[in-house]
C-alpha cells in the first residue's frame, strides 16, 4: 500500500491505494512525475528490483483513474538509481542504472501505449555512481518556461556528484550539459539526503549534510547554474552557505514581491535516545533574481526584462513584459490568462478591475455588463443606447415601411423624444406632421404649375402671331417652332408623372390623415348635421312668416 498526494495545477490528488500493481509486494522506492493530461508512477520492488510504472489519466478534472498498470523491466536496475521525467505531450522518459555493471545505464520513452527500454550508447549521466543505494529523489526538476530539465544525484559513500541538465526537442531527448564532481567538500560531506531547487534559467540551489555517524549532521548550501552545470563561487572561492550546527534539514525556497529570493532551511537535533529535542530554522537572502515572468534580464538592472517569459498569449515587452490588455498573468505557469469577459483589466478570471470601452463595471460581481437603457451588439461586441419604440428595444428608431424593422409596418417615421427618466422613446409622427407633409406636396405642385404657365407663354410669343383685336390668325409652322413644341410636349409629360408621383403621395398621406382624424371627423359631421337641422328650423319658420305676411 502506498499513498499519492499530488499537487497539480487544477487541485490535489489525495488517495491511497492498495495492490495497485501485484498483489502482496512491498515497494522501496515511488517516484512521480506529470504531463498534461497523464501522471506516471514508477514504483520498485524491495526484494525483486523489479521496476513496475502505472499511468494515471487528469484529463477529467472532476475524476482521475488509472489507464494503465504494467512491469518495465525485471531485475536488471539497481535499487533506488533510476529517475523519470514527463514531458507536455505526456510522454515519458525513464533513466535507470543497470544491475552489475558499472559502465551501463538504461533509458528509454514510456507512453500510454507502449515502451521502449535499451542500454545509453555514451554511459549515461548514472554511471559513475557506484552505490547501490542512497535517499536521493534523483527527481528531475523542469527550468520554468523552457523544455529543459535538471536531475542532481550523488553517491552515498564515494563523494561524487552530478548535475545533468537535457532538453526534449521533436519527441528526442538531447542533453545540454553534463557534470560530474568528485571530492568537492574534501570528504567531509556525503550526498545521503541531497537536495536542490531551481530558482529561475541560470541559477539552482544545492544542500547537502556533513558525513556522520549520528544524525546530527552539519548542511552545506551551495549554488550552481543548470545551462551549464557547473557549482557557483563566492569571491573567495568557498562554499557560500555552511551551517555546522544544523543537523538533518530540509531547505525550500520562496521569491518576495521585489523578486528576492529566500531559501528557507528546517534542521533538528537528535539526543542520545534518538529522542527529537530541538527545531531550529533560518531564511537566507541570497538577493534578487529576474522577475518570473522575465526570460532575461539586464545584468545591471534586474528590474528590467530584456526577454520575456513565453506565454500563449505573447507579452508586451515594451511594458516591462505585463501581460497585455484583457489578459492577467498566472505566477504558477508563466501563462498570461484571458479576463472575463469584455474587460481590459483584471487581477482574476472572476475579478475584473476595468472594463472595456462601452462597458461598465458592476462593482458587486466584478464584471462587466452593459449599462441601464442599452444593450449588447453581439456583432459588433459593444453596448449601443436602446430606442425604444412599445417597449422593445432597438439601435434606431423605426422608419416607415422599412424591412430592418420587422415590427413597425406604418407608412411613416417614428420621431425621438427622451422621457423624463432619460429614455430614448420613439413616437409615431402625429396629424401636425402629416399636414406639414401635405403642404410641402401643395407648394412643390403649385411651382410646377407655375413652370408649366410660363413655358406655354413663351412658346405662344414665339410661335403665334396675333391679330388687332387679339386673336390668332396664324399659326406659324418653322421648324423652331415645331422643335419647341416637341419640347414643350416633352416637358408636359414629365411634369404629369411628378404630379402622378405627388398625388399618389398625397393619397397616401391623406389616407394617413383621414385614420388620424376619423373621430374627429365623424364628430363633424355630427355637428354640421344639428346645423342643417337648425336651419331648417329657420327655414320652416320663415316660412310661416312670410304666410302670415301674405294673409294680412
Amino acid at each position: 500500500m502506498f499513498l499519492l498526494y499530488y499537487l497539480t495545477e487544477f487541485r490535489i490528488i489525495y488517495q491511497q491505494f492498495f495492490n495497485l500493481f501485484f498483489d502482496n509486494q512491498d515497494y522501496e522506492r515511488v517516484l512521480a512525475n506529470h504531463g498534461k493530461d497523464l501522471i506516471y508512477l514508477i514504483a520498485q520492488q524491495s526484494t525483486e528490483k523489479t521496476l513496475n510504472y502505472s499511468v494515471l489519466d487528469i484529463s477529467d478534472k472532476n475524476t482521475y483513474k488509472f489507464i494503465l498498470q504494467e512491469e518495465i523491466i525485471a531485475n536488471s536496475v539497481d535499487i533506488t538509481i533510476f529517475s523519470i521525467n514527463v514531458f507536455q505531450d505526456d510522454t515519458a522518459y525513464l533513466w535507470g542504472k543497470k544491475e552489475d555493471d558499472n559502465d551501463k545505464c538504461l533509458g528509454g520513452i514510456l507512453t500510454q501505449y507502449n515502451k521502449t527500454i535499451q542500454e545509453i550508447s555514451d554511459g549515461g549521466f548514472f554511471q559513475p555512481l557506484l552505490v547501490s543505494y542512497n535517499n536521493i529523489q534523483n527527481k528531475a526538476i523542469n527550468i520554468r518556461y523552457t523544455n529543459q530539465s535538471t536531475i542532481v544525484t550523488g553517491d552515498t559513500q564515494n563523494y561524487v556528484l552530478i548535475i545533468y541538465t537535457f532538453e526534449y526537442k521533436n519527441g528526442q531527448v538531447q542533453n545540454i550539459c553534463n557534470e560530474t564532481y568528485e571530492n568537492q567538500f574534501n570528504d567531509q560531506y556525503n550526498f545521503d539526503f541531497l537536495e536542490f531547487g531551481i530558482i529561475s534559467q541560470d541559477l539552482m540551489w544545492i544542500k547537502v549534510n556533513q558525513k556522520s555517524e549520528d544524525q546530527n549532521q552539519g548542511t552545506i548550501i551551495f549554488l550552481a547554474n543548470p545551462q551549464t552545470c557547473k557549482i557557483l563561487e563566492n569571491k573567495n572561492q568557498k562554499i557560500i552557505y555552511q551551517y555546522q550546527e544544523f543537523g538533518r534539514s530540509f531547505l525550500y525556497h520562496t521569491y518576495l514581491n521585489d523578486s528576492t529570493v529566500l531559501l528557507n532551511i528546517l534542521s533538528s537535533q537528535v539526543a542520545d535516545k534518538g529522542q527529537l529535542v530541538e527545531l531550529q530554522g533560518v531564511s537566507i537572502d541570497i538577493g534578487k533574481t529576474c522577475p518570473w515572468f522575465c526570460a532575461g534580464c539586464d545584468n545591471n538592472d534586474l528590474d528590467k526584462c530584456t526577454l520575456c517569459s513565453p506565454s500563449i498569449y505573447e507579452r508586451n515587452k515594451n511594458d516591462g513584459c505585463q501581460c497585455q490588455d484583457g489578459y492577467f498573468s498566472i505566477q504558477t505557469t508563466s501563462q498570461c490568462q484571458a479576463c472575463p469577459e469584455n474587460c481590459s483589466i483584471c487581477s482574476s478570471e472572476t475579478a475584473c478591475d476595468k472594463c472595456q470601452s462601452t462597458f461598465i463595471l458592476n462593482k458587486e460581481s466584478k464584471m462587466c455588463e452593459c449599462g441601464k437603457y442599452s444593450f449588447l451588439n453581439s456583432e459588433l461586441n459593444k453596448c449601443q443606447e436602446c430606442y425604444y419604440y412599445n417597449e422593445m428595444c432597438d439601435s434606431e428608431c423605426p422608419k416607415a415601411n422599412s424591412e430592418k424593422f420587422k415590427f413597425y409596418r406604418d407608412s411613416v417615421d417614428t420621431e425621438l423624444k427622451v422621457d423624463e427618466d432619460g429614455r430614448n422613446v420613439c413616437e409615431k409622427q402625429t396629424g401636425s406632421q402629416i399636414v406639414k407633409i401635405l403642404g410641402f406636396v401643395f407648394i412643390f405642385s403649385f411651382s410646377g404649375s407655375i413652370i408649366l404657365g410660363s413655358i406655354f407663354y413663351i412658346i405662344k410669343t414665339k410661335c403665334f402671331s396675333d391679330n388687332q383685336d387679339g386673336g390668332v390668325v396664324q399659326l406659324n409652322l418653322t421648324e423652331d417652332c415645331k422643335l419647341e413644341a416637341q419640347k414643350l410636349h416633352q416637358k408636359r409629360q414629365n411634369i404629369e408623372v411628378i404630379n402622378t408621383n405627388q398625388n399618389n403621395q398625397e393619397n397616401n398621406l391623406n389616407q394617413q390623415k383621414s385614420v388620424i382624424n376619423m373621430s374627429q371627423i365623424h364628430t363633424e359631421q355630427q355637428i354640421l348635421q344639428k346645423n342643417n337641422d337648425a336651419s331648417q328650423i329657420k327655414i320652416d319658420n320663415s316660412s310661416i312668416n312670410l304666410q302670415k305676411q301674405d294673409s294680412n
